[in-house]
């Protein structure tokens, strides 16, 4: 945090990354969120941060980075006893402490929202990310696609509680990607962008494959949700959808 940002009103970068991370509770991330809507570039900036993690979640997966994580904590320890000096000793422990709390970020799974109040001005979304080599692009809604391409999904729940997210491909066959599987929706994070925990590699079915996100603040029966993609059926009384198709070339 700088403090020019503070003089001049900006929202500082750690909480707009804070906000990006879904780690600001309800209230204070709809305040942030206005903030940045007020800002010529904050919802630039907000953008950009949220592609940069939803880049390293696809190219570190969460698991991996907790393993590295613990072992970078203990070679601390260890160099710490052998041979750092004395006025090192506070110092190891506040580190190792810092690192279990980012090992049980990564390891958490998705947790409800403590109020039913929704983020101001904001719906939820669905964002899918193509994979090509050690370089992520984030798709626009439409664009072309490959049989073999790597997708990693992630979702903006803006406040709602529960969700799903499913797809459709151009030979009828539908996926649970959220809850996998499928049933009761899932309990999703509420604040910022949430990286599906695995990619989705698209198969050989032609022409399309169409991606959809349903939310509430209460939970529901996702089977429904397949004939709804099919246009067969209403969304779950109290949901929001939105969806996200790829044309296959």
């Amino acid at each position: 945090m700088s403090s020019k940002d503070d003089r001049s009103g900006r929202v500082p970068e750690w909480m707009v990354e804070r906000l990006a991370a879904g780690d600001l509770p309800a209230a204070e991330a709809r305040v942030v969120e206005q903030r940045l809507e007020r800002e010529p570039e904050g919802p630039a900036r907000l953008g950009r941060i949220m592609d940069s993690n939803a880049e390293m979640l696809t190219m570190h997966p969460p698991a991996a980075m907790a393993e590295a994580i613990r072992q970078r904590a203990k070679a601390a320890d260890r160099r710490a006893a052998v041979s750092r000096p004395r006025r090192w000793l506070m110092i190891v422990p506040v580190l190792a402490v810092g690192a279990v709390g980012l090992v049980s970020a990564l390891q958490s799974g998705p947790q409800p929202l403590g109020s039913d109040e929704r983020i101001k001005g904001l719906a939820p979304s669905l964002h899918v990310y193509r994979r090509a080599g050690k370089s992520v692009e984030r798709l626009a809604d439409g664009a072309p696609a490959r049989p073999g391409d790597q997708l990693q999904l992630a979702y903006v729940a803006a406040g709602r509680r529960y969700g799903a997210v499913v797809s459709l491909d151009g030979a009828g066959r539908i996926t649970y990607h959220l809850p996998e599987g499928g049933g009761v929706a899932a309990a999703l994070r509420a604040n910022g962008e949430v990286a599906l925990p695995q990619s989705y590699q698209l198969d050989a079915a032609p022409r399309f494959e169409r991606f959809l996100i349903a939310a509430s603040n209460a939970p529901f029966d996702t089977g429904v949700l397949a004939d709804v993609l099919r246009g067969a059926a209403k969304p779950p009384a109290g949901t929001e959808i939105s969806t996200f198709t790829v044309r296959k070339e």
